[in-house]
């Protein structure tokens, strides 16, 4: 599954087009059959970068970003989450991340994030 998604009652981190959604706080969101694993793709404006990662626990992996605990994202503060995907296992998460760096591509980051806000293409 791609794009965002929503789970009521839970912290809404913003993304960078404005729009909000929620992560999980516990383990409570398996019994919803939410996924376990995420491609994730921040943005930071201040530095024009964008920073592609997975994992398992998003809402913490923010936290690690946001304060300075990842060596490629410490460099700034203004990370936003501008896509994600989902998937069931971490292997699968693992081989879309590989895919997506290895396009090496702004253009291509550019074009998963107009079709999750609906941008033209």
């Amino acid at each position: 599954m791609h794009g965002i998604f929503d789970w009521e009652g839970l912290e809404r981190p913003e993304l960078a087009s404005g729009r909000s959604w929620v992560l999980p706080n516990n383990r409570d969101h398996l019994l919803h059959n939410v996924p376990d694993f995420y491609v994730y793709i921040l943005y930071s404006k201040s530095l024009d970068k964008y920073y592609v990662g997975q994992t398992q626990d998003l809402t913490k992996r923010m936290e690690d970003h946001l304060n300075s605990r990842s060596p490629y994202t410490k460099s700034s503060k203004d990370w936003k989450l501008v896509y994600q995907e989902e998937f069931s296992s971490r292997k699968k998460s693992l081989s879309r991340e590989r895919e997506i760096k290895s396009n090496k591509s702004r253009k291509y980051i550019e074009y998963l994030i107009g079709k999750v806000l609906g941008s033209p293409e």
